[in-house]
């Protein structure tokens, strides 16, 4: 049976019993924090990303921060309960449902998740016993497991209620195991590239964190906004995790700063106006670097929507402000603006996509264009320069299918 999400009633247990190895106050490991979030969210959020609406939650004692995370998952459309026993969870588990269980203190990047969730279920996950893997829960003489099961209700139905102390996910999987649950193996790979992780304490996940950050920064496809953009954020990311109190305040300072960028294209100071907005695109850069905050939620998508469009009526009331009204100036920042967009879901070669990709180039180019002649020549020039980059990318990748590209 293929796990299908549309067919069939999925949720997720996890859990936050267990401990790290080196913390006195005997915090879950479910609660190690790996760029600015637990893994207790990493794992919510890669499998939301599957589609996973309900999250049962294995518990001794709940928290304020788990509450308050809980809350906030009600608010935006989802299910979350907690569960003290196996009672609980059975009670909890609708008929015919599919219980995908994550093992607490293990980290699983979203693409390796949502492949081992579409894999043929029930199954279990699993890796070789070497002595690299030791972390890794043993199942037996050659095989540990990885951290993740998928199990059809009446796998669960079927176990009795277990022992105090006892926990839920080892029962379950020793239960799995000896119903004759599947193996699925791991490559290897995925702990070597960072894809997997069982995290034990803080040492375990620093290089999680800086992997993330390196691909979120490598993420853009401009220029200014990887090399420039992606250095500054990439340093500054360890700082905005350490001070809950940024995250609000970067969350929306691009905006506030678009804003501005408008009020000064209102008064007609057009550099000012230009470097704001470049501002803004930097600071976004900066948040999706640092904190990737609710992204995939529809809430963000409008976020971001906005600030382009706020960006883009800067921009054009400042050419229009500058050039006392010229209809030309105003066509002209209009066609490199749409050039941009149009260029983003073009497949392009590197060279040309980081000029074309580029919102900060175009920014730039204009502020260049105002300082030695006009804003009126910087938006020509962008547009001669966008033209020419845009053919030759098109034709050199269908003369060459094998170039590089950026989708």
């Amino acid at each position: 049976m293929t796990f299908n999400l549309k067919q069939q009633s999925g949720l997720a247990l996890l859990s936050v019993v267990g401990t790290t190895q080196s913390n006195a106050a005997q915090e879950s490991v479910a609660y190690l924090e790996i760029a600015g979030r637990s893994i207790l969210e990493w794992q919510i959020h890669a499998l939301q990303q599957v589609g996973i609406r309900k999250f049962l939650i294995e518990v001794d004692t709940i928290p304020g921060s788990l509450l308050a995370l809980a809350d906030k998952l009600k608010r935006q459309g989802f299910e979350v309960g907690f569960v003290r026993n196996m009672r609980d969870l059975q009670n909890s588990l609708p008929p015919q449902a599919t219980l995908v269980v994550l093992a607490e203190g293990h980290y699983f990047s979203d693409a390796v998740l949502s492949g081992i969730i579409h894999r043929q279920a029930p199954l279990i996950a699993t890796f070789d016993s070497r002595d690299d893997n030791a972390a890794f829960e043993r199942i037996d003489l050659n095989t540990r497991w990885a951290g993740i099961a998928i199990l059809n209700s009446a796998t669960v139905q079927s176990i009795d209620e277990l022992p105090e102390g006892w926990s839920i996910e080892s029962s379950l999987l020793r239960h799995a195991v000896q119903s004759g649950t599947p193996f699925v193996p791991l490559s290897q790979s995925l702990l070597q590239q960072g894809d997997v992780v069982r995290a034990r304490d803080n040492a375990d996940v620093v290089p999680v964190a800086d992997n993330i950050v390196k691909r979120r920064s490598n993420d853009a496809p401009g220029y200014i906004e990887r090399q420039v953009f992606g250095v500054v954020g990439r340093h500054l990311a360890p700082l905005i995790w350490r001070n809950r109190s940024v995250n609000a305040v970067l969350r929306h300072s691009p905006v506030v700063a678009a804003l501005a960028s408008l009020g000064a294209g209102a008064m007609n100071w057009v550099i000012a106006a230009i470097l704001i907005a470049l501002l803004a695109t930097m600071l976004d850069r900066i948040d999706a670097i640092a904190l990737d905050a609710q992204e995939g939620l529809l809430s963000d998508q409008w976020h971001k929507r906005g600030l382009w469009i706020l960006l883009a009526v800067a921009l054009l009331a400042t050419t229009w402000r500058s050039a006392d009204g010229s209809l030309d100036s105003l066509w002209f920042s209009s066609v490199a603006m749409l050039l941009t967009c149009y260029s983003v879901n073009e497949r392009l070669p590197n060279w040309s996509a980081a000029i074309l990709k580029s919102p900060a180039f175009t920014a730039v180019a204009l502020c260049v264009g105002a300082l030695l002649s006009t804003i009126e020549a910087g938006a020509k020039f962008v547009v001669i320069l966008q033209l020419v980059l845009l053919i030759a990318g098109q034709l050199r990748q269908k003369s060459d299918p094998k170039n590089p590209i950026q989708a």
